[in-house]
């Protein structure tokens, strides 16, 4: 419905007019002007306002020119190109209101009619100047209404107290402009009140008028308008008055005819609109109302569309017309309560089959041993069945089944009979009928359940417990066995069915227990045995009588199957369905829509729809009480059913007297969730889950009283009537429902739409009159019937205080009605029975069905919009299936508007968000990664798809990987084999891949070693992977390891601090689109895992060495790295190993201590490492690992005199730049020698003592600082510490490097004895000699030989002797001139350090030769001098960098660039 509001701007609808050929809608709205709607969408195009109440409208067909009613006078406008009125003329009109306004289909006349009953004719030929024709005063107060005749030959005027007028027009032609209209009063009606509006059928034989409040009256106009215009005027009468609603008391107004003059349409106040079947004329059958509240105005069809407008005084509606859902295409098995037994022989128990007639006139039915029953069926009212005639079975035999002739002139009853096998009766006269022949065989007596006939009813065949019997009865007084075939060594058990097809070729037998055969019988003589199938049922068999290719297997305790018989000689079971009890009886309902089954034990009607005959699915069963069905049959036109069982024949009708209109409505909800549009739906529509639907229920052929009483659901799973479920809501009286379509209206079945079944019950309201009867010569007045109404209500309680019927009265209910003392026990008898059909008609149910399916579909064609569901939400779940030995990942992206998880494994991804976003993300594909299958050469990858909307069912689905539309496969990232390896590229600049510590370190790979497919779309990234020992596995380095890599660029950054010295890193960079490696060169214990690139290893272990920063002294040379081979060198000639070949391996066995023998061998220096832990171990030099692309300037600073400071290595101060142009002190040289910065030069006594050089980036950064300290000559002890020196060895032992010191104290005791003396006072002397004392003792009682064999243990020493270990070398740094003794305390404050003492040295040794003993006790251990010169060996003259600032003479420096060559290098592996 659509509707047009009026009440803005004080409108008030007063009448409207349609341009059928403009198809517009011109409607007056007194005060408000007059708007104009376009008829085909009902939108308003133009509003005029007028300055005047308009109290009626006109309009020419083609629109072209509007009359209003102005002032008591015609006002007529020209309505230029739809969007303004522009006025042409006015006439005046006798000072009177105008009520209405017609234009004649030539558009040379408007007819006005109004009050004082005028009538009046406007030539409107000439729009420029409009005139009145003619005038007719009727002398009533008003007209009310007027309307053409068909042929516009005849006016017909709702002439109010007056009645009905009917005028006939003369049309006078004068010239082109100017023409006249003779009114010639034919004659009037007079009504018992006043009428409103007369309309007349197209072909003038009726008129139907509408009386204010006594409804519609009717009169024919034959007599009156045939008559000679001499007899004109006539005064004739109403033939009748019709208002077929006792309880309405109708003040109708406007009146309409259409579809053919077939329906009558009235306007009634308050009530709406009253449509009524008129096929017959003269009957008024109420079919259906509309409710519109308020008081009508106008009423009419639109001639384009045919859809009903009404209009009332505050708006405008718009019915569409559509096709009627009415729910009855399937037979109706809920009113069993309507249902009645007939017995005609208690005593039969069996009932096998029964036949209805053609004509439904006759009942045929086998009574077992009594025979056959013939009834009569009068008036085809089944309710009034009568016995007419009985054929009767003699003992100890039975009738089982029977075949009537079409022409019903003949019956061959199958019997057992002294040989007698068949028996053929004339029935034309069941006053008098005959056995015309009785058939025999040459063969045993057999048992005959089951028969059929050929369509042209030549070929009957009997089944015969062990065979089939085929006989000929085209001639039926002479028929005639053609053969007798017999199952023996086929089937097992008794054949009780049988068949014929409709071409004669073949017949399919049933053997019970077993199943069904085939016999060709082409020569009825010979039949011929083709096929049998086992179904363990076998009960019976029925020829589909629409369809030649079908049967019907009655299968006993498995249902029905559908048999095809196109399939022939070969037996094809093509469906089944599965029933309650056993199948023992089907009727097949026209063109195979459904199957009506009788079943046994359990159950009793079953209807199954069968109309695909593939798929066969039970939509009701009925079953009264505990009965069963032997057999059913029906009449021609479905509407009754006659059930056999052992308590005698059941009549039920199959169709509901009340007829439902079921108008299905969706409303689209917006995203607020408001409903922002309806739409109509039809039968056929399937409803979808989530849909937002309404169900109205609108009465057709409504019965007087009737009301929705209750509406119920039926489980069909169940088979069950109940309440209904808790999605549905009733409102509007039980007259409508709404629901959002749940899944559970699925049934879990979420493939095929699904059958829902609403039960509407409907009640009459009763009354005495409804007990009045008058049928069978039996006869109750209404005092009469008033006594039964009271008893039913007031003592049975059948009936409640409104008259409806109660839940008291059951089916099987008896009425007794002895309180109404009738002497005439028949008519009690009549009485009693009729009252009870009173009742049980009283009462309907009436099926709504409805189909619902799943909503969540999932259709790859449909690339756009893959899925699709009424959710605005939902998520999906994608997984890989059979992935085992594929490796396919998703990718982990990004996807816009979606929120991702992908599994640990990533081999399943689920996308949650909006249905847009997500089928956006399909449409564009998710993004996933085979590791072994490139190109998805393996067809047994698997994707299995959930999807999740909450409002179906999960979407399950399994799809090939090939055909998954939704993904798409990212290609793996090749190595470029034309380019050397990462490993090669990084030691082409890091020899053996060792880098320096306490350096940053960056560096890039050539970006091209790594190919990216073509058909890729996202860019490589980078991630680092380093070996985590403890769990065997790679590990990814988080943004705290001391290696970056950037994620975009094959570059990467380290720092490695001197705790890492000599540590090995094994690496993996994984260089990826996806979330997954593309493995390189990762090798472990020596044995290559995976190459991709097919390179071959080069090296056998992966390490990084490193060189360690002192962590106390910044000492001024740079540390040289020696290589392995040199190392072993150095350890084969000190004795410490026996074959340099082999590698430091070798020292394990030596039980060495990893820790204690710290840091490498290096020149030029002595120094202790940190105090903080570990242990007191010495090292020489400090390594300065800058790369020539690392550094943007070298300079340095000399310190200002005020102040001298020295072994210092953190805070650098009072150092002043030398020049800008010369950045260095002239005698400081520096080179690169293989990556390496080497400082060298030979300073003069005038140069600057002590020199602070900087390292600076190309960031502008500082990243090394350092001292050089330019020595005098070395005097006191200090020239013996420089020989000393000269005899120092640090051996690197392992991977932890051992340091063992040789120190010759004999020429220095005596000397530094007493400077020691000097330089302290007695207490410091004392204390420090009571140190002295306890050195040797504490030395004495380590053993060198501790088993520091795992870390932990170490560090539990380290940490229980960490306290000695900082006192004792506290102990040995005094101060070494007396004379100095207050700068040398100056030193100790400002940097909390001391100089070595005699303890110290003396600690040294001890350690070194108990080291010695324990690494080869049987050798005399006296370590070598290793000197290398600048080709590989130590200078000689290289200085100590313990160092005392003095002011002796110049001590040269030499620095040596003893740079290892890259094949004794390390690895660093990538």
């Amino acid at each position: 419905m659509r509707t047009i509001d009026f009440t803005d701007k004080n409108g008030i609808g007063t009448n409207f007019k349609i341009a059928w050929q403009a198809n517009l809608i011109f409607v007056s709205l007194g005060e408000r002007g007059c708007m104009v709607l376009d008829g085909y969408n009902y939108t308003q195009i133009y509003e005029y306002k007028s300055d005047q109440f308009l109290s009626a409208i006109g309009v020419t067909s083609d629109a072209r020119y509007v009359f209003l009613s102005k002032n008591n006078s015609i006002a007529m406008f020209e309505f230029a190109n739809r969007n303004e009125f522009v006025f042409k003329s006015s006439a005046s009109f006798n000072n009177c209101v105008i009520l209405d306004i017609i234009v004649s289909s030539s558009n040379n006349f408007a007819f006005i009619a109004g009050e004082k009953g005028i009538l009046a004719v406007y030539n409107i030929a000439n729009p420029s100047n409009i005139f009145k024709v003619t005038e007719l005063q009727t002398a009533a107060t008003l007209i009310n209404r007027i309307n053409f005749s068909k042929d516009e030959k005849f006016l017909f005027i709702g002439n109010n107290e007056l009645g009905f007028t009917l005028i006939k027009l003369n049309y006078n032609q004068l010239n082109n402009l100017e023409s006249t209209v003779k009114l010639v009063l034919v004659g009037s009606a007079l009504p018992y009140w006043k009428i409103f509006q007369c309309i007349p059928t197209q072909d003038l034989k009726y008129v139907y008028c509408t009386d204010y409040w006594y409804g519609v009256y009717i009169s024919t106009l034959d007599d009156v308008i045939s008559q000679p215009e001499s007899k004109y005027p006539i005064q004739f009468n109403f033939k009748l008055r019709s208002w077929p609603l006792n309880s309405i008391n109708p003040l109708v107004f406007s009146v309409e005819l259409f579809n053919q003059d077939q329906y009558l349409l009235v306007s009634v106040r308050s009530l709406g609109i009253f449509i009524f079947d008129i096929k017959d004329r003269e009957n008024l059958v109420l079919y259906q109302k509309i409710y519109v509240s308020g008081q009508p105005v106008q009423l009419s069809i639109s001639p384009i569309d045919g859809n009903i407008i009404y209009a009332n005084k505050i708006q405008l509606n718009i019915y569409k017309q559509i096709v009627p859902n009415l729910n009855i295409r399937n037979p109706n098995l809920f009113n069993s309560h309507q249902s009645m037994i007939v017995q005609y022989y208690p005593q039969v128990f069996y009932n096998w089959r029964c036949y209805l007639s053609r004509d439904n006139q006759y009942y045929y039915g086998t009574q077992d041993f009594m025979g056959l029953v013939i009834a009569y069926i009068p008036d085809k009212n089944p309710y009034s069945i009568q016995f007419k005639y009985l054929i009767p079975a003699i003992p100890p035999n039975f009738t089982e089944d029977t075949t009537v002739t079409k022409n019903r002139k003949y019956i061959f009853q199958a019997v057992q009979e002294n040989g007698c096998t068949l028996k053929i009766h004339d029935i034309s006269d069941l006053n008098n009928v005959q056995i015309i022949q009785c058939l025999t065989i040459d063969e045993p007596t057999q048992h005959a359940e089951q028969q059929a006939i050929s369509d042209d009813e030549t070929i009957l065949v009997i089944s015969y417990d062990n065979g089939i019997l085929i006989i000929d009865v085209s001639i039926p007084t002479q028929a005639k066995i053609l053969s007798y075939w017999k199952m023996e060594g086929i089937m097992i058990g008794n054949l009780a069915g049988v068949m014929i097809t409709k071409d004669k070729k073949w017949v399919l037998g049933t053997a019970r227990g077993y199943g069904v055969c085939a016999l060709n019988i082409e020569n009825p003589a010979n039949p011929i045995y083709t096929d049998s199938i086992n179904t363990q049922g076998g009960e019976g068999i029925i020829a589909s009588p629409y369809n030649q290719n079908l049967a019907y297997l009655l299968d006993g305790y498995r249902g029905v199957a559908v048999i095809d018989l196109s399939c022939l000689p070969k037996l094809s079971i093509i469906s089944r369905v599965q029933l309650r009890g056993w199948t023992n009886d089907l009727t097949v309902y026209p063109n195979d829509q459904f199957l009506l089954v009788s079943t046994m034990d359990e159950g009793q009607l079953t209807l199954v729809n069968s109309s695909d005959p593939k798929n066969l699915y039970v939509i009701s069963m009925f079953q009264q009480g505990e009965e069963s069905s032997q057999s059913s049959c029906f009449t021609s036109d479905f509407q009754y059913a006659f059930i056999n069982n052992e308590l005698g024949t059941r009549i039920m009708p199959l169709k509901s007297q009340i007829i439902l209109h079921t108008q299905i409505s969706q409303f689209i909800v917006n995203q607020n969730n408001l409903v922002s549009s309806q739409v109509s739906l039809s039968q056929a529509d399937i409803l979808q889950v989530g849909q937002n639907i309404q169900f109205d229920f609108i009465p057709i052929y409504q019965k007087e009283g009737m009301v929705i009483s209750k509406i119920l659901y039926y489980d069909q799973s169940a088979l069950q009537i109940q309440d209904l479920p808790s999605w549905i809501d009733v409102f509007n009286n039980n007259y409508s429902i709404t629901f959002q379509v749940p899944k559970e209206s699925l049934r879990s079945n979420v493939s095929e739409p699904v059958q829902n079944t609403i039960l509407i019950k409907s009640a009459l309201q009763l009354n005495a009159s409804n007990f009045i009867y008058n049928q069978d010569g039996f006869q109750t007045n209404l005092t009469l019937a008033y006594q039964i109404f009271q008893i039913v209500r007031d003592k049975l309680l059948f009936l409640d205080e409104n008259g409806f019927v109660t839940d008291r009265f059951l089916y099987n209910s008896n009425i007794t009605l002895t309180d109404l003392q009738l002497q005439d026990l028949s008519l009690l008898e009549f009485i009693q029975k009729q009252v009870k059909i009173t009742l049980q008609f009283a009462v309907f149910y009436n099926p709504v069905t409805f189909l619902t399916q799943n909503s969540l579909l999932f259709n790859q064609a449909n690339k756009k919009q893959m899925i699709t569901t009424p959710s605005q939400n939902l998520k999906i779940t994608i997984s890989f299936i059979n992935n085992q030995g594929y490796n396919c990942v998703f990718v982990n992206l990004p996807y816009s508007g979606c929120i991702q998880e992908l599994s640990s494994d990533q081999s399943t991804i689920q996308l949650s968000g909006s249905t847009i976003n997500i089928n956006d993300v399909l449409f564009n594909q998710v993004i996933y990664h085979c590791k072994q299958y490139e190109n998805n050469t393996n067809s047994n990858i698997s994707i299995g798809v959930q999807i999740v909307d909450n409002l179906n069912y999960d979407y399950g689905g399994q799809f090939n990987i090939t055909d998954s539309l939704f993904l798409k496969q990212l290609k793996n990232i090749s190595i470029n084999t034309q380019m050397h390896s990462l490993q090669y590229q990084f030691e082409n600049q890091y020899q053996n891949s060792e880098i320096p510590i306490e350096t940053d370190i960056n560096f890039s790979f050539d970006n091209n070693y790594f190919i990216q497919p073509q058909s890729n779309f996202l860019p490589i990234t980078y991630s680092l992977y380093y070996y985590d020992s403890s769990n065997d596995n790679y590990t990814l380095a988080n943004s705290n390891y001391w290696i970056k890599l950037e994620s975009s660029q094959l570059k990467f950054y380290a720092f490695a601090s001197s705790d890492m010295f000599l540590t090995v890193t094994k690496l993996k960079i994984v260089a990826s689109n996806v979330p997954s490696t593309t493995n390189l060169k990762i090798y472990e214990n020596g044995q290559q895992v995976d190459d991709n690139n097919g390179h071959k290893p080069q090296y056998n272990k992966n390490q990084i060495q490193e060189a360690e920063e002192d962590d106390i002294f910044k000492n001024p040379l740079p540390i040289l790295k020696i290589r392995e081979k040199l190392i072993c060198q150095i350890l084969y000639q000190n004795g410490f190993i026996q074959d340099s070949k082999k590698g430091i391996d070798q020292l394990i066995e030596k039980d060495i201590n990893p820790f204690l023998l710290k840091n490498t061998l290096l020149s030029d220096a002595m120094g202790l490492e940190s105090l903080k832990m570990k242990s007191l171990l010495p090292s020489l030099g400090e390594s300065i690992h800058c790369f020539p692309h690392q550094v943007k300037i070298i300079q340095a600073s000399y310190l200002i005199p005020s102040q001298n400071y020295c072994f210092q290595r953190k805070n650098y101060k009072n150092y002043q730049p030398f020049s800008l142009e010369t950045k260095l002190p002239k005698w400081l040289n520096v080179k690169c020698i293989k990556n390496a910065i080497v400082f060298y030069g030979t300073p003069k006594l005038s140069d600057e003592k002590v020199i602070l050089v900087k390292i600076i980036n190309q960031s502008n950064i500082i990243i090394r600082k350092f001292r050089i300290c330019l020595l005098e000559e070395l005097n006191n002890s200090f020239t013996k510490l420089d020989k000393i020196r000269k005899k120092t060895l640090v051996q690197p032992v392992y991977a932890n490097y051992f340091h063992e010191i040789q120190k010759s104290l004999k020429e220095i005791d005596a000397e530094y004895e007493e400077k020691s003396q000097n330089d302290i006072s007695e207490k410091s002397s004392e204390a420090n000699d009571q140190q002295a004392q306890n050195v040797p003792n504490k030395i004495e009682s380590q053993n060198i030989q501790r088993n520091f064999y795992s870390e932990q243990k170490m560090q539990n020493d380290i940490d229980e002797n960490d306290i000695k270990f900082k006192q004792l070398a506290q102990s040995f740094f005094l101060p070494t001139d007396p004379d100095q003794k207050v700068e040398q305390q100056s030193i100790e404050k400002e940097n909390n350090l001391k100089l070595p003492t005699k303890q110290f040295l003396e600690f040294i040794q001890t350690e070194i030769l108990q080291a010695s003993q324990a690494i080869d006790p049987i050798h005399n251990f006296q370590p070598k001098v290793l000197e290398l010169n600048n080709s590989g060996s130590m200078h000689d003259s290289s200085k100590l960098a313990f160092q005392k600032y003095s002011q002796t003479n110049q001590q040269n420096i030499n620095f040596t660039d003893n740079i290892p060559s890259e094949k004794q290098l390390p690895s660093f592996n990538f």
